[in-house]
């Protein structure tokens, strides 16, 4: 993982993100999305309760499982808890296409890639929210999951 990465689920967990800076507007709504115009920015709307951030959690959740059963409410568990969600047959058969079995060393590498995927989503989707408001620059979700796929690929291949 980055540092910026590191620091930025660190300050997410304590609590410590800062949402209002000097010189914002009063208006404290969800800029991520049309449909969340009337909601208030919060950092659990950010991560979470946006339709922007839902739609990137469903990706990622339909990637890891192979198939699309989303349910939000265990999806935010399992990434809140940094607890990986028990491998489903699919992602067992894949691992097993890739490497012929499947055993309990790739189960622990599956967690350590689940702690990685969900720190990288979740600091994306600060980065994008600053974007949108700093810069007013606007990623579509499918951009948004692209660059989060790009972001884990290279955290993957960099040096501890």
């Amino acid at each position: 993982m980055t540092r910026y990465q590191v620091w930025f689920n660190y300050r997410m967990s304590a609590g410590q993100l800062n949402l209002y800076y000097q010189g914002r507007e009063l208006d404290n709504t969800c800029k991520a999305d049309p449909s969340c115009k009337d909601l208030k920015e919060t950092i659990a709307h950010i991560a979470w309760e946006c339709s922007h951030a839902q739609a990137i959690w469903q990706q990622v959740w339909t990637h890891w499982e192979g198939e699309n059963h989303y349910d939000q409410r265990n999806v935010r568990q399992y990434v809140t808890s940094r607890q990986t969600p028990p491998p489903s047959q699919q992602l067992i058969q894949r691992v097993q296409s890739m490497y012929g079995f499947f055993t309990d060393d790739h189960a622990k590498a599956l967690d350590s890639i689940w702690w990685i995927v969900t720190s990288v989503v979740t600091s994306l989707l600060w980065l994008r929210r600053n974007e949108r408001v700093f810069w007013h620059q606007h990623s579509t979700t499918s951009e948004c999951y692209a660059n989060a796929k790009q972001l884990y690929w290279y955290v993957e291949a960099s040096p501890s």
